[in-house]
């Protein structure tokens, strides 16, 4: 299952900034941390880890997406 990244930016409810290319990191890791509080996403030393907010997000993204389809066979 491949999914482009604005997929699962849209279904987490991510929106690029006016004048902005892409969504930030920081805006991703800012919705990780509301969603997993815990999530180690920042190093002491060099502050966010790089693509690890992305892995549990897309993460979230699939389970929503089985669990609905889970629920459709289930019924």
């Amino acid at each position: 299952m491949l999914e482009v990244p604005q997929t699962w930016q849209k279904h987490l409810g991510l929106k690029k900034d006016k004048g902005e290319q892409s969504i930030s990191k920081q805006q991703i890791a800012d919705t990780c941390l509301h969603l997993y509080p815990d999530a180690p996403l920042f190093e002491p030393r060099d502050g966010l880890k790089d693509g690890r907010s992305d892995a549990i997000l897309i993460a979230r993204y699939l389970f929503d997406r089985l669990s609905v389809a889970y629920k459709e066979v289930a019924a």
